[in-house]
């Protein structure tokens, strides 16, 4: 598939349905036996739907009342994993564990420090990782990259006296930030001496974070299309073949 054609697929409008992408895809393909759904696609889509986006949870014919927006959280992790292979923020050459760089995409498509960052992926580590929970736990001598997550934590929570915890507990409040930041904190709220831990907890604004993931994914989709180099490796790495073929 060419890539303008691809382009128009893959970042094609989460708020347009399954059947207006379907009418595109066979209009653009050369399919006539099924559909392919670009990923972003689907989980863009599927992202409003279980933040509210879509359809009033509270006004189905069986009305759920809680929003599952955790689940829209994590699916937006997801997206952004998958989004920074298309942005400079990605180095295919650099070795494994520095391929992805976490840091420098927050800041430059969310406008977020180091300890937001931090921030952001425990709150995903915390879903995705710990039963779908708001808390998780970095340690101190650790061989993955949580042990960079203490120092960025210990850095930023000042404790006096300076004690040598061993772990950090890390727990979240999903709520509206009235100043209209979406990361907050993180601050202490206890020292367990007798267990060598701290307790310190983030206020994350989930609606504002997925938010601001749209705006991003417009400005990467502008992105792609005005640097060659970037629309070269979109077209090398996207194969619709690979896309998901969904019978609905």
């Amino acid at each position: 598939m060419e890539l303008d054609k691809k382009l128009q697929l893959y970042f094609f409008d989460p708020k347009k349905d399954e059947e207006k992408y379907s009418q595109l895809f066979y209009k653009l393909s050369d399919q006539n036996t099924y559909v392919g759904y670009a990923p972003l696609y689907l989980l863009r889509r599927h992202i409003l739907a279980l933040s509210g986006k879509l359809f009033k949870y509270n006004e189905l014919k069986q009305p759920i009342y809680h929003v599952p927006y955790f689940s829209a959280v994590l699916l937006a992790n997801i997206s952004i994993t998958g989004l920074i292979e298309l942005t400079n923020c990605y180095n295919p050459a650099a070795p494994k564990k520095d391929q992805y760089d976490f840091t420098g995409f927050y800041e430059k498509y969310f406008g977020k420090n180091e300890i937001q960052l931090v921030g952001l992926r425990l709150l995903r580590n915390a879903l995705e990782h710990n039963y779908f929970q708001l808390f998780t736990r970095v340690y101190k001598n650790n061989k993955n990259n949580t042990k960079n997550f203490y120092d960025v934590i210990m850095n930023h929570v000042k404790l006096s006296p300076p004690v040598p915890h061993e772990s950090l507990k890390v727990a979240f409040k999903l709520e509206e930030i009235p100043t209209g930041l979406f990361v907050k904190g993180p601050e202490l709220e206890r020292e367990c001496l007798a267990e060598k831990y701290a307790l310190v907890r983030y206020k994350i604004d989930p609606f504002r974070f997925l938010d601001k993931l749209e705006v991003a994914i417009n400005v990467i989709h502008k992105e792609i299309k005005s640097d060659t180099g970037l629309s070269k490796r979109f077209d090398e790495s996207v194969t619709a073949d690979n896309w998901m073929k969904v019978c609905l």
